[in-house]
């Protein structure tokens, strides 16, 4: 039987309420960093052949549903800002492996039961060797620097 009162709900209605603003914001501030551009001559580990089907807001709410519970989501964001502020810039051809890099990165760092490779690799769509390159290739970008300050 559930005793909880009106008064206990509208807190938690307003939590979830106020992730979702953040979810969209997070959502919004990445497709603000997409260049609409030709990726360059120089092919990167992260770009892909064509640019990927799936919408981005549907792509990362994938992921925040895969990885419900955790602070995984504001974390990788945290690791795209590093990842961009290293010179690297976010195209429709990248975004998706990137996201996935720093999902991947900030998983491991901060979950002791993290999923595994298979399944990560099953959920992106990639094989795991890619994934591997993709997750080693992201932490050189961003130097290793995987501690995030509280959030």
């Amino acid at each position: 039987m559930c005793l909880a009162t009106n008064a206990t709900r509208v807190p938690a209605a307003a939590a979830v309420s106020k992730r979702a603003r953040e979810m969209d914001a997070i959502v919004e501030w990445i497709m603000g960093a997409v260049q609409e551009q030709e990726p360059e001559k120089d092919v990167s580990v992260y770009d892909a052949a064509a640019i990927p089907g799936v919408p981005l807001g549907t792509y990362i709410a994938r992921w925040k549903k895969e990885l419900k519970g955790t602070n995984i989501v504001p974390i990788a964001c945290v690791y795209l800002m590093r990842w961009t502020e290293a010179g690297h810039q976010l195209t429709q051809y990248n975004v998706h492996r990137v996201i996935l890099s720093a999902l991947l990165v900030a998983a491991k760092w901060q979950v002791d039961y993290s999923i595994s490779m298979t399944s990560y690799s099953y959920i992106a769509g990639v094989c795991k060797a890619e994934l591997q390159r993709l997750e080693i290739q992201f932490l050189i970008d961003i130097e290793w620097q995987c501690h995030v300050d509280a959030l």
